[in-house]
């Protein structure tokens, strides 16, 4: 018996030809397995330590691989297998189970070490053999459509294996196959008709695998490649989606000062951002809970809100929301993920998405911290600026004020006083401006706020503007709603208005009208300014109020909007852009009523 399984060995693949005659070959019983049919040999993920050699039997190995597709391949009397895995010391990436009772041969690396001390054509065969005997890979779809109706010995015996899967011998082996009831099949055509039905399930859906895990890998890169918020964003999404095979997605950012959560969500070629309460809709309740959701029926969740399918036309069935959580467990995202294209999303999903978010907080961290740093940098710019603008400047306007209130005092014809009146408006301006811009620098400005009716402010700083609005050959149209009381700092607000009302000239160089208007919208109301220029392009749409950000302009220092932003920021107030490019802007201020 030991020495028909010695000969065995010298016949197998492995060693024809290449073994010498003089190594001496001694068996163990360890060394020696007998398998059943339907055995499972080994499961993806066990030890790859052992090379076995096929003393008699047949067995087929099963690879899952990326997109549903699955390597099959079978290995008869006298091949090997194993071999794979062994060289590159990984655990197993495939499952081998008997089609046939077996007897192996089983070596482990120190056995294998000997055979291949002193005969490099032992290796160069364990290397090449793989490749030689690989079948052609196919996707499920494929599989189904390839499978021939008349149905082979080979094809029931096939089935009657699938049934084994799923017996008690083979509990922890996952098929590439949905399962179904146990079913009696009487002829082979009633055979070929449950192999064809069979559905195809969604490759790894309960376990890792190595091609799994090399996905992961893939996404995080794709996560760490950006150190830009925008950029890493997308990243993580675009990971996500793909890890879960989800339609669709979205990312939300907690800010808890304002106790939302928001995201920008692109429809065609516009922009636009959602914002929710925490606790609102799944987002926001999971952001609230820090609890993953994964729910099959949308729409009957007493949490989902079906506004957007309603306006958009799109039918949610499935959910998987997840917290991205930073090292404190703090939530600071929430990945929305729509749909996944096998059905519903799995158990298997929720912890590559585990995985995924321990680097989606770091990068998100990392950019939220380069964004700072770059802010950091322009503000010491401005600081700079801000107080070249206070030492150099600031003294000598002050000084012309100065004489220009003296002048006031003399006993002047009228037309000199009106022109003394308007040189001091202006200068008091450029003391203000002044003054506001190193405020900003220094991130030190305070606010004389007063109770004040909007309309009637409104007016008033309007009209101090309109002069230089008109130099520019263009028209200010009013149209206010009914009044209403806010906190305002005339000073900084003129400023503003001042601001924004040049931007509009600016992108209007042959004139135009600018048309400024009042909302009242519950107990907030919205100022807008719109005009009819330009545009601003989209590329740079989300980076208009970021400081040194100039676009279309030859002189412009690129801080009017910087200030802007953070005079209404001081309102407790909020600004926001609308644009599309030729058709021109509208800038909204939102200011909380009193």
């Amino acid at each position: 018996m030991i020495a028909q399984t010695i000969n065995a060995i010298k016949d197998n693949r492995l060693f024809t030809d290449v073994l010498k005659k003089e190594i001496d070959i001694s068996l163990s019983p360890e060394n020696v397995l007998f398998k059943l049919k339907g055995d499972v040999i080994f499961k993806e993920g066990d030890p790859g330590e052992n090379i076995f050699l096929i003393v008699s039997g047949e067995v087929r190995l099963v690879k899952e691989k990326l997109l549903g597709l699955s390597q099959k391949v079978v290995r008869k009397n006298n091949d090997f297998f194993g071999e794979e895995d062994f060289l590159e010391g990984m655990p197993r990436t495939s499952t081998a189970f008997a089609l046939k009772d077996c007897k192996f041969v089983v070596f482990d690396k120190a056995e294998m070490d000997y055979f291949t001390s002193d005969n490099g054509d032992v290796l160069e065969r364990l290397r090449n053999f793989y490749s030689e005997t690989a079948e052609e890979e196919f996707t499920g779809e494929q599989l189904q459509e390839e499978t021939p109706v008349e149905t082979t010995e080979k094809s029931i015996e096939d089935s009657v294996l699938t049934e084994e899967i799923k017996s008690d011998k083979i509990e922890e082996y996952e098929p590439l196959v949905k399962e179904q009831e146990p079913q009696e099949v009487d002829d082979k055509n009633s055979k070929s008709e449950l192999l064809e039905s069979t559905p195809k399930k969604r490759f790894g859906q309960n376990k890792f695998c190595f091609d799994q895990l090399h996905l992961i890998n893939k996404a995080v890169q794709i996560v760490n490649s950006n150190v830009k918020l925008d950029e890493v964003l997308k990243g993580i999404l675009l990971a996500a989606q793909n890890l879960t095979h989800a339609e669709r997605g979205t990312i939300y950012l907690v800010n808890k000062e304002k106790d939302e959560i928001w995201s920008k969500v692109k429809e065609g070629d516009e922009v636009s951002e959602i914002r929710l309460k925490i606790g609102e809709g799944l987002a926001g309740w999971v952001a609230k809970n820090k609890e993953i959701v994964n729910i099959t029926d949308a729409p009957n969740d007493e949490r989902f809100n079906s506004d957007y399918d309603k306006l958009t036309g799109y039918h949610t069935r499935t959910v998987l929301c997840f917290p991205i959580k930073d090292k404190a467990e703090e939530v600071i995202g929430v990945l929305q993920l729509l749909n996944c294209k096998y059905g519903e999303f799995t158990k298997l999903d929720e912890e590559f998405l585990e995985m995924l978010s321990a680097h989606a907080a770091l990068a998100l961290e990392n950019a939220d911290l380069v964004e700072k740093l770059l802010q950091a940098e322009r503000i010491t710019s401005l600081g700079k600026m801000a107080n070249f603008l206070i030492q150099d400047i600031k003294k000598p306007i002050l000084v012309s004020k100065r004489y220009t209130e003296h002048l006031k005092s003399k006993n002047l014809s009228p037309e000199v006083n009106q022109v003394i009146e308007m040189m001091l408006e202006q200068l008091n301006h450029i003391v203000d401006l002044i003054q506001s811009t190193s405020s900003y620098s220094e991130g030190s400005a305070t606010l004389h706020s007063v109770s004040s009716k909007l309309n009637e402010a409104l007016e008033e700083i309007l009209t101090k503007l309109e002069s230089n609005v008109r130099i520019r050959n263009c028209e200010l149209v009013k149209q206010y709603d009914r009044d209403i009381m806010v906190k305002l700092d005339k000073k900084e607000f003129t400023i503003a208005c001042m601001n924004i009302l040049r931007n509009a000239c600016d992108a209007m160089p042959d004139g135009g009208k600018i048309l400024v208007s009042t909302k009242v919208e519950g107990r907030d109301v919205e100022i807008s300014f719109k005009d009819n220029g330009i545009g601003i392009p989209d590329s740079i749409k989300d980076r208009i109020f970021e400081p040194f950000m100039s676009h279309g302009k030859k002189d412009g220092t690129g801080l009017g909007l910087s200030i802007t932003k953070s005079i209404i920021e001081n309102h407790d107030g909020r600004i926001t852009v609308e644009s599309d490019l030729g058709e021109g802007s509208t800038f909204i201020i939102t200011l909380p009523a009193v």
